[in-house]
């Protein structure tokens, strides 16, 4: 009986402990690492949120960039790191959903290993094409290439999400198209814009500067819904490919096991910062959209876009690569 007493007492002291730590979070600086090089896009979607997150929680938020190994180095970090809140990542389309399913034994699951908290942005992608390519539209490049099989090639900075997207379209409109790999996406921008390739997705503004001086010229949007920095540019969506979706999402998430007061905490502000004119407008301006979901809704993105790029993955006959 005594024991049990003590036991019960033990218990009890350490939930104490606990929720009085949740309750007083955070007491110290939070890491978030950051899977790619100082500078990129995931840094440039991540500050203007976490500045103003760091006021609201009274700490600092230190980036802790480390690149390499596709983003896997840093997201095994996190995935194996104490489940405090002290130890967040921002992670990607790429490297939650995209890496399980090109590569054999990625050290980390994207569903059981990780708390999502919430995406910050949507970033979709465009379909740009070379300006000595035939068709002007969407529309016009699926009746071309069922005319001409496998005669367009696409172009893709390895075999990454450029090449689900591209291998979608073939899958959904009954279509043959050439893959051709390229090492980064600046060889694959000159490849395009030398009209050594017909097509590739990127971020709108990657090809903007090409699209002003007559080289390339935009096919279609990957949004779901028009972008707000290109307005006239119609979607695959709503022309030809009904539900179709190219886009890239940046969002933050713990460890798995984080206590749910945290996570909710950090998505109820992160939410609301999201919502303020200065970083909603600033995303919208660079043609991506503030997010901002619930940690429910971003796990059940995270499932259901692993699964889609499995599907389409194993239809293409595509098979996961050594790490």
């Amino acid at each position: 009986m005594l024991k049990q007493i003590l036991s019960a007492a033990l218990v009890a002291v350490a939930c104490a402990g606990l929720a009085q730590a949740q309750g007083n979070y955070p007491t110290k600086p939070i890491r978030l690492l950051i899977p790619y090089a100082p500078g990129g896009g995931t840094d440039l979607v991540t500050r203007p949120v976490t500045q103003k997150l760091s006021e609201v929680l009274k700490q600092q938020i230190l980036f802790d960039n480390r690149g390499g190994g596709f983003g896997v180095i840093a997201t095994e970090v996190v995935a194996r790191a104490p489940a405090d809140g002290y130890t967040l990542l921002m992670g990607t389309t790429a490297i939650m959903t995209v890496n399980p399913v090109l590569f054999e034994k990625v050290p980390f699951d994207s569903v059981k290993d990780f708390s999502p908290i919430t995406i910050f942005a949507l970033a979709p992608n465009v379909l740009a094409a070379s300006a000595k390519f035939p068709p002007r539209n969407f529309q016009e490049m699926i009746a071309y290439a069922k005319a001409n099989p496998g005669k367009i090639n696409y172009a893709s900075a390895g075999s990454g999400t450029s090449v689900l997207y591209l291998e979608m379209i073939q899958q959904m409109a009954g279509v043959k198209m050439l893959f051709v790999p390229y090492k980064g996406t600046g060889p694959t921008v000159i490849a395009l814009l030398a009209g050594d390739v017909d097509i590739t997705f990127g971020a709108s503004g990657v090809f903007l500067p090409g699209v002003k001086d007559g080289r390339l010229k935009l096919l279609a949007a990957g949004s779901l819904e028009r972008l707000p920095n290109l307005p006239d540019l119609p979607t695959i969506s709503e022309t030809s490919l009904p539900g179709f979706e190219a886009a890239s999402w940046y969002g933050m998430l713990a460890p798995a096991g984080t206590p749910r007061p945290i996570v909710n905490l950090l998505y109820g502000e992160i939410a609301k910062i999201l919502k303020s004119p200065d970083v909603a407008n600033r995303y919208l301006a660079d043609g991506a959209f503030p997010i901002g979901n619930t940690p429910e809704n971003f796990a059940e993105r995270i499932r259901n876009e692993t699964e889609r790029w499995g599907k389409v993955a194993k239809a293409a006959g595509m098979k996961p690569q050594p790490f």
